[in-house]
């Protein structure tokens, strides 16, 4: 009868660590949870900080070059508001493919932005800016791509050596700052189906 009772009270301890060990298992899940959003929620609080911080700024007359060589004033190129992709090569070379990615496959579906789109990149090497090119035409795109000096660029957000988007026009002022993110490539599309309404 003992053993019985000894068998019984070992089988209730060792269920009811069972209970409490997956009831601390899923609390830990729940706060991960919480804390995952909170932190999704601050970053985008940020970003959308960030994005409206550099909006207004007047950018300071500069020269791009081409894939050729060849030297133009970025305000030539703006004889309309245009639709700006700025990209390093020192930042993160998979969110720059996937919104590349996103800019060839969608382009044709935006009648708007589809003559009126740039691709302005820095610290590459002619390597990084024929391969993009190569990208570009291997998709019967024909989206102009500069290279440009980072350090003319005079914006908060140049510090971050992330991809963003922005529009612009002959006078120089940034206007419609995005930041994409490459988790999230929804974010990107509506971004661009909003702005092809009001181009």
């Amino acid at each position: 009868m003992r053993r019985i009772i000894l068998i019984f009270f070992i089988s209730l301890v060792i269920i009811l660590n069972a209970y409490l060990l997956f009831r601390s298992i899923r609390r830990t899940i729940h706060r991960n949870d919480r804390n995952s959003n909170q932190d999704m929620y601050e970053w985008f609080y940020s970003k959308t900080i960030i994005e409206k911080n550099n909006n207004r700024y007047k950018l300071n007359p500069q020269k791009v070059i081409s894939l050729n060589g060849d030297s133009v004033l970025l305000s030539d190129l703006l004889s309309d508001s245009r639709l700006i992709f700025r990209f390093s090569f020192l930042s993160c070379i998979s969110c720059f493919d996937k919104e590349l990615d996103i800019i060839i496959s969608e382009i044709k579906n935006l009648s708007r932005l589809q003559n009126n789109i740039i691709i302005l990149i820095s610290d590459y090497n002619l390597e990084s800016f024929i391969e993009t090119k190569k990208k570009l035409v291997l998709a019967n795109s024909d989206i102009p791509i500069f290279g440009i000096n980072p350090g003319n660029f005079c914006i908060p957000l140049e510090e971050s050596s992330i991809p963003y988007y922005f529009t612009i026009d002959s006078s120089l002022i940034i206007n419609d700052v995005f930041i994409p993110m490459k988790e999230f490539p929804k974010l990107t599309l509506d971004y661009l189906k909003t702005l092809n309404e009001v181009f």
